[in-house]
């Protein structure tokens, strides 16, 4: 049986130490609470707890800097901050402080006790990054939107470590549809390998206020031709150890980078509408995967903007491509739009609405786990999905 770990609590509110130790006792073996960061900092100094949970509820003051501090010292120490809402500006900095992960209070359902409990396994040994990368031969197909809202629920339904990697390394979209400032590339992370640590990493790359982190494209389109695809493999091989879940937003060709990255991925989505001309390039893309040898399972069939009007249906995409249809997102271009223009995910921009629901039931397909949604609710908002 694995060892318990030791925790320390740094707030004055007895009640949210109480609920802290009582959900996870089965994890954590002791819990010292202290009221004041002094207080607490000497204890952290002498007895090094494995995990640290910070009470943002009432004060914030000096615990980014105590932080920093202790993962300085302690970059092993595991620290969680306990927060009253969605501060995206406190998230930010928090994360990028080194905090493990945020915890709206009061809690809300398992989410505390399985993240921490996923964040003392990754201590003992974490896993590498599930690599999901959507795809299409052909622009227009909606590839950036499924990415970027893929990874937004892959975050929210599990609250582990996202990546959205955008591929399009001349000209992306994610950030211009995320209404965000390209400050760290693909190009900045290869001319940082050599010191590349898990301080650095979370310090330069981009968070969303949702928790989901974002590598894009370099100011500079000439910077591109410099990532060589065996630079990019050494890129992502220590982004799958510091991610549990990367999403890649590709490019619509079959490039060497393209294909490397295709090959070192977990799932591949191709993107395909209900039309023939995207019927037929959907067919060359998928033929072409099997010719390379990828296992059927691998490479799975979206169709994106459904409508049940249009002039193809499942089984005529199954005769075509000779395997089943993997998920079907239904057409709501005027909504899709609207968040983009808003610079919103679609579950920023409509929690509730049918194509989120949809794009959320598809990450519980990929990641196997299910919505913490109450079964009553879910059932609710299946029979009334927004339109």
């Amino acid at each position: 049986m694995r060892k318990k770990t030791s925790a320390i609590i740094i707030s004055k509110n007895r009640r949210l130490c109480q609920d802290i130790t009582s959900r996870l006792a089965p994890v954590i073996g002791d819990f010292e609470v202290q009221e004041d960061i002094a207080a607490a900092y000497s204890y952290i100094k002498e007895n090094q707890p494995e995990t640290v949970f910070f009470d943002m509820t009432k004060s914030r003051q000096g615990f980014l800097k105590f932080t920093a501090r202790i993962k300085k010292s302690m970059p092993g120490t595991r620290i969680f901050f306990i927060c009253p809402q969605k501060d995206p500006d406190l998230i930010l900095a928090g994360f990028r402080a080194g905090i493990a992960d945020f915890f709206l209070y009061p809690f809300n359902g398992s989410g505390i006790s399985e993240s921490v409990r996923r964040s003392l396994a990754v201590s003992a040994g974490r896993p590498e990054a599930e690599i999901f990368t959507v795809f299409s031969l052909k622009g227009g197909t909606g590839v950036t939107t499924i990415a970027m809202n893929l990874a937004h629920q892959i975050r929210e339904l599990t609250t582990d470590r996202v990546l959205l990697l955008d591929l399009n390394l001349f000209i992306g979209d994610v950030c211009s549809y995320l209404n965000l400032g390209t400050s760290y590339s693909p190009y900045d992370f290869i001319q940082d390998i050599d010191r590349m640590d898990t301080e650095l990493l979370f310090s330069s790359l981009l968070c969303h206020q949702d928790g989901f982190h974002i590598l894009t494209t370099p100011e500079e389109i000439s910077d591109s031709d410099s990532i060589s695809p065996e630079m990019l493999m050494q890129m992502l091989s220590i982004l799958k150890q510091n991610f549990d879940y990367i999403i890649v937003d590709s490019p619509h060709d079959f490039s060497d980078r393209t294909l490397k990255v295709c090959t070192a991925s977990d799932r591949i989505l191709v993107l395909v509408q209900q039309n023939i001309p995207s019927a037929k390039t959907g067919q060359k893309v998928i033929e072409f995967f099997r010719e390379l040898g990828f296992d059927d399972n691998k490479v799975n069939m979206v169709i994106n903007r459904y409508l049940k009007t249009g002039e193809m249906e499942d089984n005529d995409f199954e005769n075509i491509f000779r395997k089943p249809v993997f998920f079907r997102v239904d057409n709501n271009y005027p909504f899709a739009a609207k968040a983009a223009a808003r610079g919103m995910t679609l579950g920023q921009a409509g929690k509730h609405h049918k194509i989120t629901v949809q794009i959320r039931h598809m990450a519980e397909k990929l990641t196997g786990i299910s919505s913490r949604e109450p079964a009553g609710l879910r059932r609710f908002l299946q029979r009334r999905l927004i339109p």
